[in-house]
């Protein structure tokens, strides 16, 4: 017969917590959700919003496009879910700027040499594939989990998220010719 290990007993002991725990995880789950779709409609409410402008939500993902740019730029978050935004793993909620495409190369240079125009956007450059910026989210821990928790907690990257679009939004896509 097999034996159950520790972990497993301690699980058992206290199993109406560990109900309760489950539960409590979906509902953070399902707050977190919300709050990325809250950035959604902040980012919809600028003057600056068009209808050239589409917005695209999954459950950890968000990005917007311009239908000008023929599906090559994107402008979001990704990641954003509690085991990248909480803790201590490796992974990491980013907002990015992300090109694609067969003209790529062609409009991450331009849009690199657009942006290079402001300082700002020094410490966010990216050399992964497809990303020209990628801003990481701050990791929150049980010590600041307050901060976490405010209404705008996510300010500073619904403003790069605007800061990016508005610096490159006049960018148009080079014809095939």
């Amino acid at each position: 017969m097999k034996s159950i290990s520790e972990e497993s007993i301690f699980l058992l002991k206290h199993w109406s917590v560990v109900e309760k725990l489950k539960v409590s995880i979906e509902t953070l789950e399902k707050e977190i959700i919300n709050k990325l779709s809250n950035m959604g409609k902040e980012l919809q409410d600028k003057d600056w919003w068009n209808p050239d402008l589409s917005c695209h939500q999954g459950k950890q993902y968000i990005y917007f496009d311009n239908k000008k740019w023929e599906d090559s730029i994107q402008i979001g978050i990704e990641d954003f879910c509690s085991s990248s935004l909480l803790g201590s793993t490796d992974y990491q909620t980013y907002c990015y700027l992300w090109v694609t495409g067969p003209k790529r190369d062609v409009i991450s240079s331009a849009l690199t040499k657009i942006l290079e125009k402001d300082k700002y956007f020094d410490e966010y450059y990216c050399s992964g594939h497809s990303y020209i910026l990628k801003k990481p989210f701050k990791k929150y821990t049980e010590l600041d989990y307050e901060e976490f928790i405010k209404d705008d907690s996510f300010v500073e990257y619904v403003e790069f998220l605007e800061k990016v679009y508005l610096t490159i939004q006049s960018y148009k896509i080079p014809s095939d010719s």
